[in-house]
C-alpha cells in the first residue's frame, strides 16, 4: 500500500517489479496479454491516451499510428478534431 503527496491510498503489488519478473508471471500463469502489446509501441504507450504519441515525432504520424491500430478511432475523431480531419484528407 502506497499513499501519494496528495493523500490518495493506492495499492500495487508487482509495483516493484522488473519486466522481467511481470512477464515470468504471465508466463507461468498462462495469463493471454491485452491487443494493445501487439501494436506498434504497444510495450512503451500501453493504455495511455491514443492523442499522447509524442514518440512519432508529428502529430500526422501520431494519426498515422492510431489508424493503423484502428481506423475507427481517427474517422471518428475527424467530426471533432480538425488534425484527425487533415490526415483523413491527405492520407486516405
Amino acid at each position: 500500500m502506497n499513499v501519494n503527496k496528495h493523500g490518495v491510498v493506492y495499492y500495487s503489488p508487482i509495483y516493484n517489479w522488473s519486466h522481467e519478473e511481470v512477464m515470468a508471471y504471465i508466463e507461468h500463469f498462462n495469463i493471454k496479454l491485452p491487443p494493445l502489446y501487439k501494436w506498434a509501441n504497444g510495450f512503451q504507450v500501453g493504455t495511455g491516451p491514443w492523442a499522447a504519441r509524442e514518440h512519432t515525432g508529428s502529430i500526422q504520424k501520431g494519426r498515422e499510428e492510431v489508424y493503423n491500430i484502428n481506423p475507427s478511432i481517427v474517422k471518428r475523431a475527424a467530426k471533432y478534431i480538425a488534425s484527425a480531419a487533415e490526415f483523413l484528407g491527405n492520407s486516405r
